[in-house]
């Protein structure tokens, strides 16, 4: 049985954003699934297995990160394998970081980042 490859999902509205995230990651030996609204994010999250990490923007034009957090958390169970989030943003609030950290984000990064930062 062949090996299943891994994936990251980056969520993201800016198509220039998704691409800087990208080139930040591009060294890692994934698949790269991408969405820019909360809608696709969710979807992609139940039908694509081997989703290993999350990238995800605070604000997206159909829903906030933190909607897509809670979302996740409420579906998932004990025994499943949840992805790792880590939220960039430019809303690095620490009222935003304090929720997420509350939702199980492992980091935060703010908008605009430096290359080398993530």
């Amino acid at each position: 049985m062949a090996k299943l490859e891994k994936k990251i999902l980056i969520v993201e509205d800016s198509p220039l954003s998704r691409m800087f995230i990208k080139k930040e990651l591009s060294d890692l030996p994934c698949q790269f699934l991408y969405a820019e609204t909360g809608k696709e994010a969710l979807a992609l999250l139940e039908s694509e297995e081997n989703i290993l990490c999350v990238t995800l923007d605070a604000v997206l034009p159909d829903m906030n990160g933190m909607d897509i957090l809670e979302r996740v958390r409420e579906k998932e169970d004990e025994d499943s394998d949840s992805p790792e989030f880590i939220m960039i943003t430019g809303n690095d609030s620490e009222e935003v970081r304090n929720r997420g950290f509350e939702l199980g984000v492992i980091n935060f990064f703010q908008k605009p980042f430096e290359p080398g930062t993530i």
